[in-house]
């Protein structure tokens, strides 16, 4: 909290004026992200020039926008950080899709006849994973990076982005986590009963993307709900 009652908002401050709690982040997924507990025993000093306010954040009011050809201010901190979020999401599920090619193709599996394998790439519905997880990831990615360079277009002519325009960008986003989420489960119920071993990459991106998923900037079904409040042509209930 900031003092007078000016709401809430992030610092910078040196790493001697606060602690981290090491043990804080125990976790099934995102493990490698760190996103531990940091505390401090005694109040330090933060000066102003160190701090934002979250409501300046939101509303695009931040000292960036005033710097010329800068258009992260303006895309409106909670229409564009939920984009930096699901890119992650869409990397996952990439990187689970690469390594679902890469062990079939490479994998050999017995049959009833004695002496006998398939590779496991031969399989039909081995090949149907893989065929519908890519079209899964190339539809949400498609999705969000066409919709979010249509909307920094309308920003470089110096527009501001309606509601609407806003709420396609939410949509867009939600649809890709969505998409990501779908072909890693695609992809990890074709994979086998070895890939939920630890140290088999397949099931830290099914974990991994499981775990982004949670956020509450990529809820699928609370950015529907918004959308939909918006063509109903009410207003919105939640950040968009």
């Amino acid at each position: 909290m900031l003092p007078d009652n000016q709401g809430t908002g992030w610092f910078l401050a040196p790493a001697r004026d606060f602690d981290i709690d090491q043990a804080s982040w125990r976790v099934s997924g995102l493990q490698g992200t760190g996103s531990k507990t940091v505390y401090a025993d005694n109040p330090f000093f933060v000066p102003t020039h160190r701090v934002i306010r979250f409501d300046d954040i939101a509303d695009g009011s931040v000292p960036g926008a005033a710097i010329d050809d800068c258009l992260l201010p303006r895309f409106v901190f909670s229409t564009f950080g939920a984009c930096a979020l699901v890119g992650p999401l869409l990397g996952m599920a990439q990187g689970a899709l690469k390594w679902f090619v890469e062990q079939m193709a490479a994998k050999q599996r017995a049959t009833m006849r004695q002496g006998v394998s398939l590779n496991a790439a031969q399989n039909p519905f081995v090949q149907e994973r893989a065929g519908a997880a890519s079209a899964e990831i190339d539809a949400g990615m498609t999705f969000v990076l066409s919709e979010i360079e249509r909307l920094e277009t309308i920003l470089r002519s110096g527009t501001l982005l309606s509601v609407e325009q806003r709420m396609s960008a939410r949509r867009a986003i939600g649809f890709a986590a969505k998409q990501a989420v779908t072909a890693v489960d695609i992809l990890m119920a074709g994979a086998g009963a070895s890939s939920m071993d630890v140290e088999v990459p397949m099931q830290r991106h099914w974990r991994d993307i499981h775990a982004a998923a949670g956020h509450i900037s990529l809820d699928t079904r609370s950015i529907s709900m918004l959308v939909g409040q918006t063509l109903f042509g009410m207003t919105p209930m939640g950040p968009y």
